[in-house]
């Protein structure tokens, strides 16, 4: 079953508190990101540990665009310099407990796409 993705607005302030949680980490996050410049289809941003750079796809809601950061936040900080040994599915199920722990206690239920 595949999750669906989240509708509506996040928290306010919350996109702009994850951006800001990155910049003091050294990280750029890119909002604008067009779906087609992302390494597969559906995906909906990603980390590239050699630019220090999360980028997100432009079309997505609030919501979900809030949850993206969040997840890719998480590679960013238990793999900053990428898996390195760490298998695939490990790693995105890290980064998903991240986004989901960060997300409810900040407000974003996200069970419907965790």
């Amino acid at each position: 079953m595949r999750p669906h993705p989240l509708r509506g607005e996040a928290p306010e302030g919350l996109l702009r508190a994850l951006v800001r949680f990155a910049a003091d980490r050294g990280l750029t996050v890119q909002t604008d990101v067009p779906a087609t410049e992302m390494h597969s289809v559906g995906v909906k941003g990603d980390y590239d540990p050699s630019r220090q750079r999360i980028r997100l796809v432009a079309d997505i809601e609030p919501a979900q665009q809030a949850k993206t950061l969040a997840h890719e936040l998480g590679h960013a900080l238990l793999h900053p310099a990428g898996y390195q040994g760490t298998p695939r599915p490990v790693a995105e199920v890290e980064a998903e407990s991240v986004a989901y722990l960060v997300c409810a206690h900040l407000g974003l239920p996200t069970s419907a796409y965790t």
